[in-house]
This record gives structure tokens, sequence and C-alpha cells, in this order.
């Protein structure tokens, strides 16, 4: 009797023969788990690729809309953590650097970042910041170590245009 069973894909299927769930990779070698609703159609995808990122997909009725949560490391101890839109666009993302901060950034449809804040490791400045389209900070709210804020308005070129209380 054989313990190992080898396939290109497995299929879970219902008493009536209806596929319910694949177990498969696909063309660009994607490792994929996907579970389906009674038309056949796929509502949650667990995917992993080549170069390990895993990922996590849901969808609605018309799988148009819904979301895929995905983690990837950016270094050997940071990780970022991804929402991304039905359009496969990057909309929001969590980072927690190697150094214990912790960020959000929310990015606009062309995947831009266009709100961010930036949550740092004690004796850092916390910053709240608004980029415009060429992702440029233009905007920043700063609350330094001991307390005390300070708003940045910036031009283009990331230069201070204006500043309160002013930099002494």
């Amino acid at each position: 009797m054989s313990k190992v069973i080898t396939a290109e894909q497995f299929r879970l299927v219902d008493s009536k023969g209806r596929i319910k769930g694949l177990f498969s990779s696909d063309e660009n070698d994607n490792t994929i788990m996907a579970l389906l609703d009674a038309n056949g159609k796929s509502k949650v995808v667990l995917m992993l690729s080549p170069d390990g990122t895993p990922s996590l997909s849901l969808f609605d009725a018309s799988r148009k809309n819904g979301f895929t949560l995905r983690t990837s490391s950016v270094s050997d101890d940071s990780f970022i953590l991804h929402l991304l839109d039905a359009n496969s666009k990057l909309r929001f993302a969590l980072v927690l650097m190697s150094n214990g901060t912790f960020g959000m950034e929310f990015c606009d449809a062309n995947q831009k970042p266009r709100f961010c804040l930036e949550v740092p490791p004690p004796d850092s400045d916390l910053i709240l910041s608004l980029l415009d389209a060429n992702e440029k900070h233009r905007i920043a709210l700063v609350i330094s170590p001991d307390g005390s804020p300070s708003l940045h308005i910036l031009d283009a070129n990331g230069k201070s245009i204006w500043e309160q209380p002013k930099n002494k």
C-alpha cells in the first residue's frame, strides 16, 4: 500500500461530485489552495509564491470585490502586511521594522502612499505625514520624545515653507 499520493492537482468534492476545494500550483509556480462556493467560484484563496510570500484572498459573490492580505519580509526581521483592493492594487500597509518602529500607510488608487504614520521606539519622533501624488511629504505633524509637537508644511522639493513652532 502506497503512503504517498502525488498529483498536479487535488480536488475536494461533495457528495454530488461538485468541486468544493482545490490544491494545486499554477503556471507561475505559485502553490494555491482554494475554497469554492456552490457555483464553483473561489471565495477563499491561500497562495504561496515561489519567493515564499504568502497571501490570503477573500472574495464576494461577484468575485470583483474582495481583498488580499499579503505579508512579505523586507529584511530578516522586519515585516509588511498589505491590504490590496479588488484590482490587486496596494491600498494599505502595516510595517513592523527590526528597530521596533511600527508604521501605517494609506495608498491611493495608483498605489502611492498619501497618509503615513510612523510610531518609533522610545527617544524618537512620532510622525504623521500627508504626501502628494509624487510621494513627496507635504505636511508633517511631529511629536518629539519630550512631548513637544511641531507642524511642518513642505514644498514639492521637501523644503520647509512654514513650521510652528519655528525652528531655532
